[in-house]
């Protein structure tokens, strides 16, 4: 929404309210602080109008239970958004099952394109997480 590709991975709850009741903000001049401040405000309100909350152990932690993560992309640049509001800019990310791994394989392969490691990593990380499951569509920025 508003120019973002967006994608998520943890709590099914959590990424069905974003997905359904959430507008990410339109990033005027920077996209960094649209996504610290604008999106946490917006992801605060569509969680309370849903009467969603992370849920935490005895020690104030959230738990794996109820966290997600975000993966957020324009205009070139490319941001991670954890639970907690934390908000990077990075050079390459991946959200999900088998994440490093996946990421370990495109930086350890020697297969010519981007494209072509993406592949590789997607086919070899499927066989170790069977919750990685094709055909597997990659989108070209």
């Amino acid at each position: 929404s508003n120019g973002w590709l967006v994608a998520s991975a943890g709590n099914w709850r959590a990424i069905e309210i974003m997905r359904y009741d959430l507008e990410f903000p339109s990033p005027e001049n920077n996209p960094q602080q649209a996504l610290c401040m604008d999106l946490q405000t917006a992801l605060g309100q569509a969680f309370e109008r849903n009467d969603f909350t992370l849920k935490t152990n005895e020690d104030g932690d959230v738990t794996a239970e109820t966290a997600y993560n975000i993966l957020a992309a324009r205009d070139g640049a490319l941001y991670t958004i954890d639970y907690e509001g934390h908000v990077e800019r990075r050079s390459r990310a991946a959200l999900g099952t088998g994440t490093e791994y996946a990421l370990g394989i495109i930086d350890s392969s020697d297969l010519g394109s981007a494209e072509k490691r993406i592949r590789y990593a997607m086919v070899k990380t499927a066989k170790r997480y069977r919750a990685l499951v094709g055909p597997y569509t990659i989108e070209k920025a």
